[in-house]
């Protein structure tokens, strides 16, 4: 594959920073997985995961081009707070896979959003990710799954700072895709769902 980017970055301020990226990948025979089938026997598209007959995973290629436009505005505000926003929008996707146009298999927009926030020991955390339409693969048959019709995943967390002996310690707990939202990727991996975890970190 051939890929370069350009990009420009600067402050808009003192607590302000911008960068503005285009960038593009050219790829020859990209590969992606459309089916199982046994080692002698033909590819079977309908095939979603590997099974006691069908585990060889088959595959389709293509030569494709992605490229976009990437935006992103990182900053600071009083009291140690931090947040970053970015944006990405692809320009041309060009290429098939899986009889499938590139343009309907990849969502067109995505939006991050990060922050973070101190009060006194604690630190908030949030995130949201937002991924506009797209198509996705989950019975190995592009051209027979229904569009996704985009989704935005929120996470949050929450964590708490203290020592024992002057070690440094974390701990926190955080919930990621709150309001459990289901989808899958382009490529047809699945989202768990909602999940809940606890975390501890030592610092030496």
């Amino acid at each position: 594959q051939t890929k370069w980017e350009l990009g420009v970055d600067g402050r808009l301020n003192t607590l302000h920073k911008l960068s503005l990226n285009y960038f593009s990948r050219e790829a020859q025979y990209e590969k992606k997985i459309a089916g199982y089938t046994t080692p002698t026997a033909n590819c079977t598209a309908s095939v979603t995961s590997p099974t006691a007959t069908k585990y060889v995973p088959c595959y389709s290629q293509s030569d494709t081009t992605r490229a976009g436009l990437e935006a992103a505005v990182t900053g600071d505000w009083h009291g140690g707070g931090h947040y970053r926003a970015s944006w990405t929008h692809f320009t041309k996707l060009d290429g098939t896979l899986n009889n499938a146009s590139l343009t309907v298999q990849t969502p067109e927009n995505l939006g991050e959003l990060v922050l973070s926030q101190p009060i006194g020991r604690y630190t908030m955390t949030g995130a949201a990710k937002y991924v506009s339409q797209y198509i996705g693969t989950a019975n190995g048959s592009v051209g027979q799954v229904a569009y996704s019709g985009g989704y935005t995943k929120l996470d949050a967390g929450l964590s708490y700072d203290w020592e024992v002996d002057k070690t440094k310690m974390r701990t926190g707990v955080y919930v990621r895709n709150l309001t459990n939202k289901k989808f899958e990727t382009a490529t047809g991996i699945q989202d768990v769902g909602r999940v809940l975890g606890i975390e501890q970190m030592v610092h030496f």
